[in-house]
């Protein structure tokens, strides 16, 4: 059974190909609505279903299947090749065994571990096995640039969980940081809040600054340098969401704006780390602009407090 799945609403245009391969022929096969399939099973008969998606096409998907399941089975054991349950024990185990924790009891190592699962499970590979993709402008491409990822919620992932990767799994940060500059490349913009290779613009601040900041005051390796920080501007002049506001004023004015405490805040702390990049770069007038413009906005912020005040007494 081949197929796409195609879907609008928060995420613009949501798109997977698939290919399911079943273990027995089916007398039946009928959909539901949009999303339910059902299938007649032969009497006596356990049907096992293999699943491949791709971003792609249907073709592709069926190569990711053949390349990454192959014959494989579900069994849980561990002949050779690797089966499938054995190979997700032991990438699992490989993968949260990368910290030794020593907890009071078995139920705080399970939150412990539970929580570093999770911590692991996005954001997303969307390169099929022969490295092409769907790209952000929504061609197909065959990357250049190693694996490539999706789904970032970057308002709740940069202040803790990107930090995290550098601790960690540094060499996963700049995977995703690599993949945000191939998106640059593609349409000339950095996530905000991406999922399916669709942004959303959903949440505040220009969060990927951050993370790649972080990246190269570390010195990580694996990325240019200089395409980042231009990246890094040129989401940090993008006029939309009130950054004209944040610019013109030095802060964001509440009835002009939506979030606009927040939005103030979360700017003025992705400029800052732009200032820092900038500094390191040697760009020495440019990290000026940025600590000016942060200096500048404190004052404004300021003065606009002492006013608010002045005029409640006032009343």
């Amino acid at each position: 059974v081949k197929g796409y799945r195609r879907s609008k609403g928060f995420v613009r245009d949501h798109s997977y190909y698939f290919w399911a391969d079943f273990s027995e022929h089916l007398s039946d096969c009928q959909t539901c609505g949009d999303s339910v399939l059902y299938v007649g099973v032969p009497e006596g008969k356990t049907v096992v279903m293999k699943l491949g998606i791709s971003t792609v096409s249907t073709e592709a998907a069926r190569a990711n299947l053949e390349k990454e399941v192959g014959d494989a089975t579900f069994e849980y054991k561990n002949p050779e090749p690797v089966q499938i349950f054995t190979a997700a024990d032991l990438n699992w185990n490989k993968a949260l065994s990368v910290i030794s924790a020593e907890c009071i009891d078995s139920d705080h190592s399970k939150t412990f571990y539970t929580a570093l699962y999770h911590s692991l499970i996005m954001p997303n590979l969307i390169t099929d096995v022969d490295g092409t993709y769907r790209g952000w402008d929504g061609n197909i491409h065959q990357s250049g640039a190693g694996d490539m990822y999706t789904n970032y919620s970057l308002w709740d992932t940069y202040r803790a969980l990107h930090p995290f990767y550098n601790i960690i799994c540094p060499e996963m940060n700049v995977r995703f940081i690599n993949s945000w500059l191939e998106r640059y490349r593609q349409i000339g913009q950095l996530p905000i809040n991406e999922y399916g290779i669709c942004e959303t613009f959903c949440m505040i601040g220009y969060h990927a600054v951050p993370v790649i900041a972080d990246a190269i005051m570390q010195n990580l390796g694996g990325f240019d340098y200089e395409l980042a920080y231009e990246a890094m501007k040129q989401v940090a002049e993008d006029p939309l969401r009130g950054v004209s506001l944040y610019k013109q004023y030095g802060y964001i004015p509440s009835g002009m704006e939506g979030n606009a405490v927040s939005k103030t805040v979360e700017y003025c702390f992705d400029d800052w780390c732009i200032a820092k990049v900038a500094r390191k770069l040697g760009h020495d007038d440019e990290a000026a602009y940025y600590e000016e413009l942060i200096a500048d906005q404190k004052q404004k912020a300021a003065d606009a407090k002492a006013e608010s005040e002045k005029l409640a007494e006032d009343r």
